[in-house]
């Protein structure tokens, strides 16, 4: 299996503060990973960061084997946010279709509920950080 996305010792400081100190991630194609961590955790840093549109502070991040943000083919994007748990179960169903035909979904949401729906054999990488405000482990 490739890797669709490949993030080195990113680093992100925004307002001098360190909102990613030192993530490094290799995320397989057509699985499904999620991003957990409570509001201000980084959760939206490392999408912004993945597509392009998050100044870093040092790092590097790949997506396709592209440079992240030049080669952006992000043709749908829900938030899971408030949705009843009918549309919940029914976006499930088509993630897993998605990924089951190659696709690499990366899922970010504060609910952990949501954890037990990721494919928790593609998280490979341990990784864990400490801030004042987050603690991540993949």
């Amino acid at each position: 299996m490739s890797d669709a996305v490949i993030i080195k010792n990113l680093r992100v400081i925004r307002d001098k503060k360190i909102i990613i100190p030192d993530l490094t991630l290799s995320i397989n194609t057509g699985v499904i990973i999620g991003l957990l961590g409570p509001s201000g955790s980084g959760k939206t840093s490392i999408f912004r960061s993945i597509v392009g549109v998050q100044k870093i502070s040092g790092g590097s991040i790949s997506v396709l084997g592209e440079s992240a943000g030049s080669k952006a083919d992000v043709s749908e994007v829900v938030d899971l946010v408030g949705l009843d748990p009918i549309l919940r179960i029914e976006l499930w169903k088509i993630f897993n279709q998605l990924a089951e035909r190659g696709k690499t979904l990366i899922i970010s949401s504060h609910v952990i509920d949501e954890a037990d729906r990721c494919k928790k054999s593609s998280l490979a990488k341990a990784l864990s950080w400490q801030t004042s405000q987050s603690s991540w482990c993949f």
